[in-house]
């Protein structure tokens, strides 16, 4: 492959991490931690928008790039 292919998609694939990692921490927050250490009501808007933040640009990349 072409150094720019690899190069777009390792940063894709970046970002694709944005949007799975949030997602993967609010899970975690709410099955797996006691209500003393979960994330404060405002730390799941920032989480929640931080994984719509990232997926509009995968999924930007993903119809730019494909479609």
């Amino acid at each position: 492959t072409q150094p720019h292919v690899m190069a777009l998609m390792s940063g894709a694939f970046g970002t694709l991490q944005g949007v799975v990692f949030p997602i993967g921490m609010l899970g975690i927050n709410y099955t797996l931690l006691p209500k003393s250490f979960r994330l404060k009501a405002w730390e799941v808007v920032v989480m929640a928008f931080a994984a719509v933040f990232y997926a509009f640009f995968f999924f930007n990349f993903v119809v730019t790039r494909f479609f």
